[in-house]
């Protein structure tokens, strides 16, 4: 099987209300309509950035808009900002305009951005810049012209979506949703995996592996940065009947209380005998600072002593195995975001 080890998505706005992430340069030249932010001209110009996640070596911003300037000196686009005097700009113009929509996209590696814009459904490539910046966005400049319409803004982890754990050989595919192949890509020998550029940073269709005369596929929306495994372990964890989510995240809901715990199964699928199990928790690492996931063995009902960690010598054929959960989080965190984990299992 394919699970999701790790998301590239790091932000993704479709404007149905106006996020706390961003930052405006003329908070009265931007407003909220129907799927759509809307920026408007004025004197200093408008810029609508958010702040540059850390730690990321490689990054995709990618923006939709609907945009077409006619006038000359109006113009639109991408900003990478780090202050007042040093930014770099990638701007349509009446010259360099291909019609009312729009689609744009700054490339991150290292401290180099590359420029593209999207057209006849390929990225073209414009230019490159250096910038240790801090900031990333969206402006407007001149100071009259047709507005900036923004349907979408997305920042993801990079350009590509990894499938790894794979033999040499191995056959991976990927389709759009109407099923029409965009790449296929065959591992090399010495190799583990391939890296499969997607054509949008928001991307819905399919991935297919065929390894050793298998085929596994996994259909979703796939986000730039994103890093899939094959696997082949026949352990499932349940809660309450219901089978986690291994693709995506499983939605737990609101929870009213600052402590929560729940006992879950881990359940053998298969007809052999599995040994040295463990489970482990992991968390986002920017929830870390606000919520702990701890775990416990099943004590005849009851949890155990809670640690990162449990583990079981053996699980039989079609057997399963209790074992609790608890997470608890900070009382000074008052977040509206959803707090996230994972667990792993490893096992002979």
């Amino acid at each position: 099987m394919l699970y999701k080890y790790r998301s590239g998505l790091i932000f993704d706005d479709t404007f149905q209300a106006m996020k706390n992430d961003w930052i405006y340069s003329v908070p009265s030249a931007v407003r909220l309509h129907t799927d759509l932010v809307r920026l408007s001209h004025s004197r200093s110009g408008t810029m609508m950035l958010l702040n540059l996640p850390h730690n990321e070596s490689e990054l995709v911003l990618e923006v939709e808009a609907s945009y077409g300037p006619v006038d000359s000196g109006d113009m639109g686009g991408l900003i990478i900002w780090k202050s007042p005097d040093e930014c770099l700009e990638f701007l349509e113009s009446v010259d360099t305009s291909h019609g009312d929509y729009s689609r744009w996209r700054a490339v991150k590696y290292g401290l180099q951005w590359d420029f593209y814009a999207r057209i006849n459904q390929d990225w073209e490539y414009f230019d490159t810049g250096e910038l240790d910046a801090n900031k990333i966005g969206v402006t407007l400049q001149g100071e009259s012209g047709v507005p900036l319409d923004i349907t979408r803004v997305t920042v993801c982890r990079g350009e590509y979506v990894g499938v790894g754990n794979l033999m040499a050989d191995s056959i991976v595919t990927l389709k759009d949703k109407n099923g029409a192949v965009v790449e296929t890509h065959v591992v090399p020998d010495g190799y583990s995996g391939v890296n499969i550029r997607l054509p949008l940073a928001v991307f819905e269709g399919e991935i297919k592996v065929i390894e050793e005369g298998e085929t596994q596929t996994i259909a979703t929306t796939f986000y730039g940065g994103d890093m899939y495994l094959y696997a082949t372990t026949p352990l499932k964890i349940y809660r309450d009947g219901v089978e986690l989510n291994r693709i995506d995240f499983s939605d737990w809901g609101y929870f009213r209380n600052r402590d929560v715990e729940m006992k879950l199964q881990l359940v053998n699928s298969s007809d052999n005998n599995l040994h040295n199990i463990k489970v482990k928790a992991s968390q986002h690492e920017s929830d870390v600072a606000y919520q702990w996931i701890i775990l416990a063995e099943d004590m005849n009902g009851l949890p155990g002593e809670y640690r990162g960690d449990v583990a079981f010598s053996q699980i039989s054929g079609d057997e399963t195995k209790d074992f609790w959960l608890r997470i608890e989080r900070a009382r000074d965190y008052f977040g509206f975001n959803p707090l996230q984990f994972k667990l792993d299992i490893t096992h002979d």
